[in-house]
């Protein structure tokens, strides 16, 4: 919100920027929708493997911050990509190996500035895989499915549905928290 805000008071034109608009909503999604659901999930604990625990999660990260910009992307570009979910559970770790990789490299090149290319070089591999996947899943003929105009409402009223939910959620656990505690206080 605070970034938003800086954003808005320097540029506020920038909400006419398509980048900006996807980067807000994207990010609501990770903290509004993906969060609280993850925090469920954890707290459940029926997922004891790790694994897959980490799969999931990460699938909720993609398909929250992807349903939140939906309705932009909808009106924007009129298209939705099919294979982002499987393309960012693929490379999402390898992006996150990749800047440790660089920060470490520039790091260390500038103490020792010879071994710079040395170090670099997984990043250089990493990367190249990176984009390998993208231009793979990009390229396949399933990869986006042109949307009608109406699915721009659907979208729409599915933020709102899914919102609605969370918060009835929220409600909920937080009713039944109240209900222990009165329960408790009754007892002593």
């Amino acid at each position: 919100g605070t970034a938003v805000t800086i954003i808005l008071i320097m540029n506020p034109y920038a909400i006419f920027n398509v980048a900006f608009r996807l980067s807000v909503l994207a990010t609501f999604g990770i903290l509004g929708v993906a969060i609280p659901i993850s925090d469920r999930i954890k707290e459940c604990g029926f997922m004891k493997i790790k694994t897959v625990k980490s799969v999931i999660l990460s699938a909720i990260v993609t398909l929250s911050a992807m349903i939140m910009t939906l309705p932009e992307t909808i009106s924007v570009f009129g298209y939705v990509s099919v294979v982002s979910v499987i393309t960012n559970l693929l490379i999402s770790s390898a992006v996150t190996v990749c800047i440790y990789a660089v920060i470490f490299a520039l790091v260390f090149s500038a103490v020792f500035p010879f071994m710079g290319n040395i170090l670099y070089f997984p990043a250089m591999f990493i990367t190249k895989y990176v984009n390998t996947v993208i231009t793979y899943f990009g390229n396949l003929p399933f990869a986006t499915v042109s949307m009608p105009e109406y699915t721009y409402y659907i979208s729409v009223f599915m933020i709102f549905l899914i919102i609605w939910i969370l918060l009835a959620c929220k409600k909920r656990r937080n009713m039944l928290r109240l209900k222990e505690m009165q329960d408790k206080i009754l007892k002593e």
